[in-house]
Protein backbone atom coordinates (compact mmCIF):
# COMPACT_ATOMS: atom_id res chain seq x y z
CA UNK A 1 0.00 0.00 0.00
CA UNK A 2 2.69 2.65 0.98
CA UNK A 3 4.57 1.48 -2.61
CA UNK A 4 1.41 2.22 -3.92
CA UNK A 5 1.35 5.67 -2.58
CA UNK A 6 4.08 6.27 -3.06
CA UNK A 7 4.35 5.56 -6.41
CA UNK A 8 1.03 7.46 -7.09
CA UNK A 9 2.75 10.72 -5.18
CA UNK A 10 5.78 10.27 -7.70
CA UNK A 11 3.50 10.12 -10.86
CA UNK A 12 1.20 13.08 -9.45
CA UNK A 13 4.85 15.49 -9.32
CA UNK A 14 5.76 14.31 -12.39
CA UNK A 15 2.87 15.31 -14.38
CA UNK A 16 2.67 18.67 -12.65
CA UNK A 17 6.23 19.55 -13.37
CA UNK A 18 5.72 18.18 -16.75
CA UNK A 19 2.96 20.57 -17.18
CA UNK A 20 4.48 23.41 -15.43
CA UNK A 21 7.36 22.48 -18.12
CA UNK A 22 5.72 22.77 -20.89
CA UNK A 23 4.14 25.89 -20.31
CA UNK A 24 6.80 27.74 -19.40
CA UNK A 25 8.51 26.40 -22.92
CA UNK A 26 5.62 27.44 -24.39
CA UNK A 27 5.41 31.12 -23.44
CA UNK A 28 9.02 31.68 -23.78
CA UNK A 29 8.72 30.11 -27.66
CA UNK A 30 5.73 32.02 -28.58
CA UNK A 31 7.06 35.17 -27.21
CA UNK A 32 10.71 34.23 -28.93
CA UNK A 33 8.92 34.12 -32.58
CA UNK A 34 6.23 36.14 -34.13
CA UNK A 35 5.17 33.37 -36.96
CA UNK A 36 5.85 29.55 -37.40
CA UNK A 37 7.25 30.85 -40.96
CA UNK A 38 10.28 32.03 -38.80
CA UNK A 39 10.91 29.08 -37.09
CA UNK A 40 10.76 26.50 -39.99
CA UNK A 41 12.80 29.23 -42.36
CA UNK A 42 15.35 27.93 -43.74
CA UNK A 43 16.98 31.27 -43.69
CA UNK A 44 17.58 30.72 -40.11
CA UNK A 45 20.60 28.69 -40.13
CA UNK A 46 23.25 29.53 -37.73
CA UNK A 47 25.33 31.45 -39.91
CA UNK A 48 22.32 34.22 -41.14
CA UNK A 49 21.38 34.37 -37.55
CA UNK A 50 25.26 35.13 -36.65
CA UNK A 51 25.18 37.16 -39.48
CA UNK A 52 22.28 39.17 -38.86
CA UNK A 53 23.10 40.13 -34.94
CA UNK A 54 26.60 40.85 -35.76
CA UNK A 55 26.02 43.31 -38.33
CA UNK A 56 24.49 45.56 -35.58
CA UNK A 57 27.04 47.30 -32.99
CA UNK A 58 24.17 46.56 -29.91
CA UNK A 59 24.22 43.85 -28.14
CA UNK A 60 21.38 41.22 -28.58
CA UNK A 61 18.64 40.97 -26.78
CA UNK A 62 17.43 38.26 -24.13
CA UNK A 63 14.88 37.43 -26.97
CA UNK A 64 17.51 37.90 -29.81
CA UNK A 65 20.12 35.44 -27.98
CA UNK A 66 16.99 32.93 -27.46
CA UNK A 67 16.44 33.32 -31.14
CA UNK A 68 20.00 32.43 -32.08
CA UNK A 69 20.20 29.53 -29.89
CA UNK A 70 16.21 28.03 -31.10
CA UNK A 71 17.75 28.60 -34.74
CA UNK A 72 21.00 25.90 -33.88
CA UNK A 73 18.36 23.53 -33.47
CA UNK A 74 17.84 20.54 -36.63
CA UNK A 75 15.11 21.23 -38.52
CA UNK A 76 13.62 18.03 -37.37
CA UNK A 77 13.70 19.27 -33.46
CA UNK A 78 12.42 23.01 -34.53
CA UNK A 79 9.17 21.23 -36.56
CA UNK A 80 8.53 18.33 -33.86
CA UNK A 81 9.07 20.54 -31.05
CA UNK A 82 9.42 24.05 -31.03
CA UNK A 83 6.92 24.35 -33.20
CA UNK A 84 4.03 22.77 -30.89
CA UNK A 85 5.15 24.75 -28.17
CA UNK A 86 5.07 27.87 -30.30
CA UNK A 87 1.17 27.11 -30.84
CA UNK A 88 0.66 26.41 -27.08
CA UNK A 89 2.29 29.38 -26.40
CA UNK A 90 -0.06 31.49 -28.92
CA UNK A 91 -2.88 30.19 -28.13
CA UNK A 92 -2.31 30.84 -24.02
CA UNK A 93 -1.29 34.44 -25.36
CA UNK A 94 -4.32 34.65 -26.73
CA UNK A 95 -6.63 33.85 -23.81
CA UNK A 96 -4.67 35.41 -21.38
CA UNK A 97 -3.48 38.52 -22.94
CA UNK A 98 -7.07 40.27 -23.45
CA UNK A 99 -7.96 39.19 -19.54
CA UNK A 100 -4.87 39.87 -17.89
CA UNK A 101 -5.15 43.90 -19.71
CA UNK A 102 -8.48 43.83 -18.27
CA UNK A 103 -7.46 43.14 -14.98
CA UNK A 104 -4.59 45.30 -15.13
CA UNK A 105 -6.40 48.30 -16.03
CA UNK A 106 -9.27 47.81 -13.67
CA UNK A 107 -6.75 46.95 -10.77
CA UNK A 108 -4.64 50.14 -12.05
CA UNK A 109 -7.95 52.40 -12.21
CA UNK A 110 -8.89 51.18 -8.69
CA UNK A 111 -5.65 51.91 -6.81
CA UNK A 112 -5.24 55.58 -8.94
CA UNK A 113 -8.28 56.59 -7.04
CA UNK A 114 -7.94 55.99 -3.88
CA UNK A 115 -3.95 57.49 -4.27
CA UNK A 116 -6.00 60.29 -5.25
CA UNK A 117 -8.35 60.18 -2.41
CA UNK A 118 -5.45 59.37 0.39
CA UNK A 119 -3.52 62.51 -1.39
CA UNK A 120 -6.92 64.77 -1.15
CA UNK A 121 -7.10 63.70 2.75
CA UNK A 122 -3.71 65.34 3.18
CA UNK A 123 -3.73 68.34 1.92
CA UNK A 124 -7.32 68.78 3.50
CA UNK A 125 -5.34 67.64 6.99
CA UNK A 126 -2.46 70.26 6.12
CA UNK A 127 -4.90 72.83 5.56
CA UNK A 128 -6.65 72.40 8.63
CA UNK A 129 -3.91 72.22 10.54
CA UNK A 130 -2.61 75.79 9.15
CA UNK A 131 -5.80 77.12 10.18
CA UNK A 132 -6.39 75.47 13.91
CA UNK A 133 -2.45 74.96 14.55
CA UNK A 134 -0.49 77.35 12.71
CA UNK A 135 2.41 77.58 14.85
CA UNK A 136 2.92 73.40 15.02
CA UNK A 137 5.69 72.24 12.28
CA UNK A 138 3.29 70.44 9.29
CA UNK A 139 6.39 67.10 9.93
CA UNK A 140 4.48 66.59 13.95
CA UNK A 141 1.52 66.10 12.09
CA UNK A 142 3.02 64.40 8.88
CA UNK A 143 5.14 61.70 11.39
CA UNK A 144 5.71 58.17 9.88
CA UNK A 145 2.67 56.93 12.51
CA UNK A 146 0.54 59.52 11.59
CA UNK A 147 0.99 58.66 8.16
CA UNK A 148 0.48 55.17 8.54
CA UNK A 149 -2.96 55.26 10.22
CA UNK A 150 -3.89 57.26 7.62
CA UNK A 151 -3.30 55.40 4.67
CA UNK A 152 -4.45 52.15 7.08
CA UNK A 153 -7.53 54.11 7.78
CA UNK A 154 -8.19 54.56 3.72
CA UNK A 155 -6.96 51.16 2.62
CA UNK A 156 -9.82 49.59 5.02
CA UNK A 157 -12.08 52.45 3.50
CA UNK A 158 -11.15 51.13 0.17
CA UNK A 159 -11.51 47.11 0.76
CA UNK A 160 -14.78 47.57 2.74
CA UNK A 161 -16.47 49.73 -0.87
CA UNK A 162 -15.03 47.40 -2.87
CA UNK A 163 -16.49 44.67 -0.49
CA UNK A 164 -19.57 46.12 -0.62
CA UNK A 165 -19.81 46.89 -4.38
CA UNK A 166 -19.24 43.00 -5.05
CA UNK A 167 -21.86 41.86 -2.51
CA UNK A 168 -24.51 44.72 -2.26
CA UNK A 169 -26.47 45.40 -5.32
CA UNK A 170 -27.65 48.82 -4.10
CA UNK A 171 -24.81 50.27 -2.78
CA UNK A 172 -23.95 51.14 -6.56
CA UNK A 173 -26.34 54.22 -5.51
CA UNK A 174 -25.29 55.15 -2.22
CA UNK A 175 -21.61 54.62 -3.04
CA UNK A 176 -20.59 58.16 -3.50
CA UNK A 177 -21.95 59.50 -0.63
CA UNK A 178 -20.77 56.67 1.75
CA UNK A 179 -17.06 57.18 0.59
CA UNK A 180 -17.46 61.07 0.92
CA UNK A 181 -18.80 60.46 4.38
CA UNK A 182 -15.85 57.94 5.37
CA UNK A 183 -13.22 60.80 3.99
CA UNK A 184 -15.01 63.21 6.37
CA UNK A 185 -15.16 61.44 9.39
CA UNK A 186 -11.71 60.08 8.83
CA UNK A 187 -10.40 63.81 9.02
CA UNK A 188 -12.39 64.57 11.54
CA UNK A 189 -11.11 62.44 13.96
CA UNK A 190 -7.68 62.49 13.16
CA UNK A 191 -7.78 66.39 12.96
CA UNK A 192 -9.72 65.93 16.00
CA UNK A 193 -7.26 63.51 18.02
CA UNK A 194 -4.38 65.77 16.63
CA UNK A 195 -5.77 68.96 17.46
CA UNK A 196 -6.66 68.24 21.48
CA UNK A 197 -3.11 66.13 21.87
CA UNK A 198 -1.27 69.54 21.15
CA UNK A 199 -3.44 71.32 23.31
CA UNK A 200 -2.99 69.34 26.39
CA UNK A 201 0.89 69.77 25.38
CA UNK A 202 0.51 73.41 25.52
CA UNK A 203 -1.65 73.37 29.13
CA UNK A 204 0.86 71.14 30.47
CA UNK A 205 3.76 73.63 29.08
CA UNK A 206 2.11 76.67 30.10
CA UNK A 207 1.95 74.55 34.05
CA UNK A 208 5.21 74.09 34.24
CA UNK A 209 6.10 77.36 33.39
CA UNK A 210 3.62 78.72 36.10
CA UNK A 211 4.95 76.47 38.57
CA UNK A 212 8.20 77.23 37.74
CA UNK A 213 7.38 81.16 38.25
CA UNK A 214 6.23 80.39 41.67
CA UNK A 215 8.87 78.40 42.98
CA UNK A 216 11.48 81.32 41.43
Amino acid sequence: MKMEKMKKATNKKLRRLTLTATTAASLLVGNTYDSVEEILSHEGTVDSVIDKYSQSRNKPTVKEKLRMWFDRLPFAVRLLVITPLYVIGWLMMLVLTPLWDHLLSGILAKVGYWLVVLLIILVILAVMKAVLLPDVPLKELFTRKNLLIIAGSVTALALLDELLTRTTPGYVRIGPFVRYAAILLIVSIFISVFYRKHQKKTVTASSGLLEFSVTD
